[in-house]
């Protein structure tokens, strides 16, 4: 437990914490990321934006890009850079000037890695490699030599597309604005959530039903709950009625 807590606590450190980026002399470790004009343009219309700068790093030769992790049980190395009004073409650094885990960039284990950056400024997802309009780069394989560290240059040339909805006749998505929080950041925020109807519901307008509220734990979406259920509505168990 205290492991994980550990891992936790550094996943929050990068996340949170912004350390002041000099423009002095650089390491010579080092990866520029670049942010593509015509992904820009899809996925923001062209304008610039804030976020931050990810770069994450596998030893894992197979499985999931990059992007996905950290893995919180078997954390690799990855890197941030906060960016204000970015814009298509331009191009960032991530040396040693970057909060880093386990540790600054020129400090990384001698080794061949995956390596793969992301732009989250897509504020209102649970998970930047999902949020519709982050941007990503391609998985490229780089070999580090602290003797002679090779840089290297991602560009940003993917973006996340939003995901559709898959409703059902008892499964329905619904988007609240939240007054409180569109008031506190100056844009409407929405709330999200799946209904999920009873068999019968549609056949009963008049019926009242109890509810069941189910808020997601950790890295969990209204999505999970609607995905159980997009076969059938909820059939009534051994000695109920239904719902």
């Amino acid at each position: 437990m205290k492991r994980e807590s550990a891992w936790f606590a550094a996943w929050l450190f990068l996340l949170l914490v912004s350390p002041a980026v000099s423009r002095a002399a650089l390491p010579a470790a080092y990866a520029e990321v670049k942010l593509d004009k015509r992904a820009a343009v899809e996925a923001t219309g062209g304008l610039p934006v804030s976020g931050r700068v990810f770069l994450f790093l596998s030893a894992k030769q197979q499985g999931k890009e990059p992007r996905f992790g950290p893995d919180w049980f078997a954390p690799e190395p990855f890197f941030r850079l906060d960016v204000e009004r970015f814009a298509p073409g331009d191009v960032v650094r991530i040396d040693d000037h970057a909060a880093g885990f386990p540790d600054v960039f020129s400090k990384l284990a001698p080794g061949v890695y995956r390596v793969q950056a992301l732009l989250d400024h897509s504020l209102d997802s649970q998970h930047y490699a999902r949020a519709a309009g982050n941007l990503y780069s391609q998985v490229y394989s780089w070999r580090y030599d602290p003797a002679a560290p090779r840089p290297f240059r991602l560009t940003l040339d993917q973006w996340v597309r939003p995901s559709k909805f898959d409703q059902r006749p008892w499964l329905k998505e619904v988007r609240l604005v939240s007054p409180q929080l569109s008031e506190f950041h100056k844009r409407d925020v929405l709330h999200k959530a799946a209904v999920v109807l009873p068999d019968g519901y549609d056949r009963q307008p008049t019926r009242r039903y109890p509810v069941i509220y189910s808020v997601p734990g950790f890295g969990g979406t209204h999505r999970q709950a609607a995905r159980a259920f997009l076969a059938a509505a909820p059939k009534p168990g051994p000695g109920e009625t239904d719902f």
